[in-house]
């Protein structure tokens, strides 16, 4: 179940980067609303530690993504990972990398219910 949940995962952050990019708002969307359903189902099964092994992945989105959702799992390596991101070639990943600290900072993110 893992595997697959973490599958989906990778395909949904990697969907929303492209769509985001091409500025298909309506993929873009629909990616980021099954991302956001995916870790949830993941911490649910008391399995949140595998995402920390998408901190590595291929894919800067994945990456960032990951980063993003590991902030209460693992703080000091989550931003570790956000801080690096800030480097990346893509635009989109260094801004994104940036203003998720910059909100987490200010306690304006939370994904556990």
């Amino acid at each position: 179940m893992i595997d697959s949940l973490l599958s989906d995962y990778r395909k949904f952050a990697a969907a929303h980067s492209s769509a985001t990019t091409r500025g298909d708002t309506r993929n873009a969307n629909l990616a980021y609303d099954r991302l956001q359903e995916t870790p949830i189902k993941i911490i649910d099964l008391g399995e949140d530690r595998f995402l920390l092994e998408l901190l590595d992945d291929e894919d800067a989105s994945v990456q960032l993504w990951a980063a993003t959702h590991c902030l209460e799992i693992d703080t000091k390596e989550a931003i570790a990972k956000l801080k690096s991101l800030e480097t990346a070639t893509q635009p989109v990943i260094r801004l994104n990398a940036k203003y998720t600290i910059l909100e987490w900072e200010k306690g304006n993110l939370s994904f556990r219910s």
